[in-house]
Formats: C-alpha cells, structure tokens, sequence
C-alpha cells in the first residue's frame, strides 16, 4: 500500500473490500502507514457480539433501514448497520427448510437405528455426521448417540441467535462522515 502511495503520490487512498479482503490484520497495518482509509464489512462474529450487547436493535433503523452506531472494539471507526427485511424473511426461510430437510434424514436413521437395522455407536455416528454436514446446518442440533440407540433435538437457542442477525450488515469505515455523505450514494 505505501508503494503504491509513494509511486503515484497520492496523499490519501480509500480501499473498499470485502471482509475476507480487509482482515483486522490488514487494517491495523493501513493504521500504521497512515493516510489510507477503508470500507469494509463486519463478520457475523462480530455483528452477533454487536447484537448481543444491545447495540442493534430494529428500532433503531431509519426509513432507509440504516443507523451508525460507535462500538469501543472499534475506535475511531463508523459502523453503518444495514437492515434488508426481504433477505431476513429469505435467510429464515432457508435455514427452516435446510433445519425440516435435515431432521427428515435424521428420522430416516433413528428408524433405522430403532428397527436394529444400524446398533454400532461408530457406525450411527459416522451416518449421522455424514447427514449433519449435507446441509450445513448440523451446528443446530444436539445429538445423543450410543450402542444402539440415537436421539436428536434442535438447538433453539442457537437458531434465535443467529437469526438475530439475519438480513443486517454492517459495513465497517475508518472515512469519516465529512468524507464520505450518505446522501451522496443514494
């Protein structure tokens, strides 16, 4: 990054990336040259810690579903949290379709497992986490597993928690707001 500040001699660089893009690594090093700022996005991580501590509520949006908010494990950066209802009601639909999808399957072995058909504790196991990585949803259900015998519930506490998030981004800034006018991008 400074090379290329220092070959063109640019004062002042904006980058715009993706979160996999602009890690905290590569931020914290743009800190350190100085004169580059960045727009990036949070990870779900983050934006559930964000939840989870009172800062995103949905009263808080305004008409065009954006709110700033500050948060002290980001100094001196914005935080614009976006809320788009249409993919909050996509991503509920789609993780009770993958949830129904997956317990359908999970019925299938506990069949089998009842009707003497699977016993073996290695070889219910091996089946079931086979069917809990298919849809990617395994990570909201407990399982109990044991010589002949295999049980399933959802985790609902999980699945509240993760929804909490569904449809809201939070695009991460260090330009600040004189810079950069929201009223500008619409």
């Amino acid at each position: 990054m400074k090379r290329w500040k220092d070959h063109f001699g640019l004062t002042h660089v904006v980058l715009t990336g993706d979160r996999g893009m602009l890690t905290q690594a590569r931020i914290d090093e743009l800190k350190e040259i100085g004169g580059i700022d960045w727009i990036s996005a949070l990870r779900a991580p983050d934006i559930r810690k964000l939840t989870e501590k009172g800062m995103i509520q949905l009263l808080l949006f305004d008409e065009r579903d954006l709110v700033e908010i500050s948060f002290p494990d980001f100094p001196g950066e914005r935080l614009i949290v976006c809320r788009n209802p249409f993919l909050q009601e996509d991503r509920a639909r789609t993780r009770e379709e993958l949830l129904q999808a997956t317990e359908k399957d999970l019925d299938q072995i506990a069949r089998r497992v009842a009707a003497g058909c699977l016993l073996r504790k290695k070889r219910i196991g091996m089946a079931v986490g086979r069917l809990l990585n298919k849809y990617k949803v395994g990570k909201h259900f407990q399982t109990d597993i044991d010589e002949g015998r295999f049980s399933y519930c959802r985790k609902h506490d999980a699945i509240e928690r993760e929804a909490a998030v569904d449809g809201i981004y939070v695009i991460r800034t260090s330009v600040p707001a004189e810079k950069m006018a929201l009223e500008d991008a619409f």
